[in-house]
């Protein structure tokens, strides 16, 4: 194992909040976990995210909750948006060709 350096830190303190919400890739997950094995500061600072997220109360976390679908259906919408444009020029540059 490489020793941890700060921009180790840096960057693993930018991926915590999404680790910590379970919403980071494969990649940052392994990332991440690989690093909290070796750094008792970073992993402490998980510890008090986790802490911060207990002592919420039900209001906010139904904030959150509803904030996160919100999140989602921007991204669905966005891709169905994106799928549409691809078939729409696919569409056109065919009609065009014949």
């Amino acid at each position: 194992m490489s020793e941890k350096t700060t921009t180790e830190c840096g960057v693993i303190h930018d991926l915590l909040p999404l680790y910590a919400d379970g919403v980071c890739g494969a990649e940052s997950r392994a990332l991440v976990e690989e690093h909290l094995k070796m750094c008792a500061e970073c992993a402490g600072m998980l510890e008090q995210m986790r802490d911060a997220e207990a002592e919420r109360s039900g209001a906010e976390k139904a904030e959150i909750g509803a904030l996160r679908k919100i999140k989602r259906r921007l991204i669905l919408k966005t891709l169905a948006v994106a799928a549409a444009s691809v078939v729409g020029a696919v569409a056109l540059t065919l009609a065009l060709c014949v």
